[in-house]
């Protein structure tokens, strides 16, 4: 007898109700995708484990939980599955997607928890073909997979901060609120005089070797406003530094 565990997760953006009133069709439709989702990934785990003679001993539901933002072992479902493999009940774990599991690419590490205490990953339908992590071939294709899980999120943040960096260095404005010595003209972000004029003297008492905390004294001894009218901080000074100092 080979006791398995199929494990499901669906992540939809969660639709809260407060006020008690009836459900809006695109909340049905939230609901009704999160119940096909689950029972596509069950039925996928289901016949791969019918063709790998693995006995289903349950059935685990993550719904509207996110695998990127709640690591396994706080999951309701996940702390099910993990009681499972402690008390020996399974020897067996399928998902359909490795995703269904987990995104961060450290929670690997449970991988090698899992086959050290003899317990096998199976994963049903990953990009159209099944892999059974106890084979060599398998170790090696989840490894690549969870590698890219890493690389697929970090090129897109690198994207991201490229082509925003291009639109400031071009003076198009990000941000309703504009870094201090810049204002906002029909959308692109122009140079401020006034507050020019105190970011050039928190540049040259920095390059005296002044600290971020003596010059936010020395601004406020000297009476000159800040932005938001609050005293000026030794963290609002720095990011003046941060962005105009010497790189």
């Amino acid at each position: 007898m080979n006791p398995a565990v199929i494990y499901t997760r669906f992540s939809p953006r969660p639709i809260k109700r407060k006020d008690g009133k009836q459900c809006t069709s695109d909340e049905r439709d939230a609901e009704i995708e999160k119940i096909q989702s689950l029972n596509t990934q069950i039925d996928a785990c289901t016949r791969y484990c019918g063709v790998k003679e693995l006995t289903v001993a349950e059935v685990v539901r993550d719904p509207l939980m996110s695998a990127r933002s709640v690591p396994l072992k706080y999951r309701p479902g996940g702390q099910r599955l993990l009681e499972l493999i402690a008390d020996g009940s399974v020897k067996h774990i399928v998902v359909q997607k490795i995703d269904r599991l987990f995104r961060d690419v450290e929670e690997r590490g449970w991988l090698k928890k899992w086959k050290r205490a003899g317990v096998t990953l199976h994963l049903a339908d990953q990009g159209g073909c099944s892999i059974d992590c106890s084979t060599a071939t398998g170790m090696m294709f989840f490894t690549m997979m969870m590698t890219f899980a890493e690389f697929e999120p970090a090129m897109t943040a690198e994207r991201t901060s490229g082509a925003m960096k291009h639109h400031q260095d071009s003076g198009r404005a990000m941000s309703k609120n504009p870094p201090y010595g810049k204002r906002i003209e029909e959308g692109r972000l122009v140079v401020d005089a006034g507050e020019m004029g105190v970011v050039n003297t928190v540049v040259m008492r920095h390059n005296a070797g002044h600290s971020a905390t003596r010059i936010a004294q020395y601004l406020q001894e000297l009476g000159i406003p800040t932005r938001s009218g609050k005293p000026w901080r030794h963290s609002t000074v720095q990011r003046i530094i941060n962005r105009y100092g010497k790189k």
